[in-house]
């Protein structure tokens, strides 16, 4: 079984001591932020490098996914106060200088919702057809869900229940019990999504193929993941409704879409992209 390891907060020294902001050692750099920045990046990155292989403009490609991340954080800070905190709705209508604590938290199935809804903005300010642009996004997600689910795992917030799997985290957290690891778990599938795609990028797809097909992998295997997770009463669980967590009625949804997508993709003709929206030879 793995041990147990959690990355600590640091401190980026300045070139000056800043007390009067409160940095007296320094700027404080936290392992789960800058591992979720740096998937944010990756998903650009890989964004662009499937835009270029599919002859795809860049430019719009690159618009396209900061439209998705900009609302995707709105989305996974909204989602997880209101599904998973909502007491802190009534700590701030009690005392609105608490407003921050809406933000204080972010949830991956919210970040879908808004990534989601940051598409059709796009789509509407644009108007430009979606679903071939919106597979180079959908491409890259896994590639930047690895480093977001890295930051998931060595702060290890996704505790599961006492296990003696083999990949379960002994010690959790300095007690004597052997628990899985969501996060770590996301890892692995994120991992394995990306060799997936890689040998099946080598071909042409039908337009939307990418955005059917990562939602799909990802729906069920999130959806049993959180059968795994930690009751709410317990440090780290989820709130359940009706037994299940709210990702799990989120995957239940994006199942759904992603099948409607498909047949959408199999059985409607293809829409033109204008000559701006790829690269010239």
């Amino acid at each position: 079984m793995l041990p147990w390891i959690k990355a600590a907060p640091f401190f980026f020294p300045t070139p000056i001591p800043l007390p009067f902001a409160g940095l007296e050692e320094g700027i404080p750099m936290h392992p789960f932020a800058l591992l979720v920045m740096t998937g944010a990046l990756a998903s650009v990155r890989a964004a662009d490098w499937y835009a270029r292989k599919n002859r795809l403009s860049t430019a719009v490609v690159g618009d396209l996914t900061v439209h998705m991340l900009f609302f995707g954080f709105i989305g996974a800070a909204v989602f997880n106060t209101l599904f998973y905190f909502p007491e802190r709705l009534l700590e701030v209508a009690a005392n609105p200088r608490h407003a921050a604590r809406l933000f204080s938290g972010i949830s991956s199935y919210g970040g879908f919702l808004g990534g989601v809804i940051g598409s059709f903005v796009w789509r509407r300010r644009r108007q430009l057809p979606l679903l071939e642009l919106g597979d180079a996004t959908a491409f890259a997600a896994p590639f930047g869900w690895l480093f977001g689910r890295s930051g998931c795992a060595v702060a290890h917030d996704h505790p599961g229940g006492v296990t003696n799997f083999f990949l379960g985290i002994r010690e959790w957290d300095g007690t004597p019990y052997t628990r899985h690891d969501l996060g770590f778990y996301e890892v692995l599938w994120s991992a394995a999504v990306m060799a997936l795609l890689l040998v099946l990028v080598q071909r042409k797809r039908t337009p939307g193929f990418y955005v059917a097909l990562v939602p799909t992998l990802y729906a069920p295997y999130r959806f049993l993941l959180d059968f795994l997770r930690i009751d709410a009463a317990l440090p780290g669980g989820d709130a359940r409704y009706a037994g299940l967590t709210p990702a799990q009625y989120a995957a239940v949804g994006t199942m759904i879409m992603a099948l409607m997508v498909l047949r959408h993709s199999l059985t409607e003709p293809a829409a033109e992209l204008p000559s701006y929206a790829r690269l010239s030879a």
